[in-house]
């Protein structure tokens, strides 16, 4: 279900690679001795490891809480690609939940970057309104109107002002 019409090739990408469990985690790199510290720059309560990152991490958290609230979604934090990939609704909607899983998670992956590079640490709900932004922007592209009326009701609930 990653690879649905849906997402953003740099999301279906990326996520192949958490999956893969081939993303260069601070962890990763000091088991590699690469680096010295392995703490997450997001929190600094513990080490980064991928499932730390995108399950555990407070920041993490507070960035799919938000992104839940504005889309009306119940996303949970542990295993949320499991949760995703199990959904139920159409196919439109599954395609779009799984993207905005994909999305949360790509640009926590930037954030915990740009954090790592620049020290400086933006607010969950810019991190959120960058996720929502990608996001609408891609369904525009992608849906095509008329919609059946299930999925139109579904769509804007979630993404209409």
């Amino acid at each position: 279900m990653i690879w649905n019409p849906w997402s953003l090739p740099k999301h279906i990408i990326f996520t192949w690679s958490i999956l893969n469990e081939s993303l260069n985690t601070k962890a990763k790199l000091k088991r590699l001795g690469i680096c010295d510290e392995a703490v997450c720059c997001l929190c600094a309560q513990d080490e980064e490891t991928q499932l730390h990152l995108f399950s555990r991490c407070t920041i993490s958290k507070m960035v799919f809480a938000e992104i839940n609230k504005r889309l009306k979604m119940n996303i949970p934090q542990e295993n949320s690609l499991n949760w995703g990939l199990s959904r139920r609704g159409t196919k439109m909607q599954r395609g779009i939940q799984m993207m905005v899983i994909m999305a949360g998670m790509y640009h926590i992956w930037y954030l915990r970057s740009k954090t790592r590079l620049e020290g400086m640490l933006e607010r969950s709900e810019i991190i959120a309104t960058r996720v929502l932004k990608e996001i609408r922007s891609r369904i525009q592209a992608r849906i095509k109107f008329p919609l059946a009326i299930k999925d139109q009701k579904w769509y804007d609930d979630r993404f209409l002002p």
